[in-house]
């Protein structure tokens, strides 16, 4: 009877700190996900060839944003400001006071500044990205984070450069 009590006992004990390993990693995880670090998926066709039509998973750095550290070229994951609910994966254009060369099809280009507190984003796949050529710059606010690496499918992970191709 005693000796059954004493694993009762050592078993709860077990089970207590496996509990709070696991809410120390949730925790943790939890601090991770929210200020540095989290995952989205990317679908659609407007980022090629830097990522794929459907359902690549990347991984998002939420710290760049929330310092206010974004740049030309960074690749992002923002709210679509006309769509709140959908998330638009581009690159970084423009930032505030860039004056930003658009070019629209069928239109003459034409230069338009970047507000303080906005960027300007288009698609790396120009002929099939709904960008800031048709809604202007957005919000800053909208973005976030900056995208890190495609982490799945695994056979294409790939550490996504922040570069402007011209």
């Amino acid at each position: 009877h005693h000796h059954m009590q004493g694993r009762i006992i050592a078993e709860a004990n077990e089970v207590r700190r496996t509990a709070w390993d696991l809410i120390k990693f949730g925790c943790f995880f939890y601090f991770t996900k929210s200020v540095v670090f989290d995952i989205t998926l990317t679908e659609g066709e407007s980022m090629k060839p830097t990522l794929n039509g459907r359902g690549d998973i990347v991984l998002l750095d939420k710290l760049t944003v929330n310092l206010g550290r974004i740049k030309r070229g960074d690749v992002v994951v923002s709210s679509s400001p006309v769509h709140p609910q959908q998330l638009i994966c581009k690159r970084v254009i423009g930032i505030a006071g860039d004056d930003v060369l658009v070019r629209k099809y069928g239109e003459l280009p034409y230069y338009e500044q970047v507000p303080q507190g906005h960027v300007w984003v288009e698609g790396d796949n120009k002929r099939f990205s709904k960008d800031s050529r048709d809604y202007g710059p957005i919000p800053q606010q909208l973005i976030l984070g900056r995208v890190l690496a495609r982490v799945w499918p695994l056979t294409q992970f790939q550490v996504i450069r922040s570069n402007l191709t011209e």
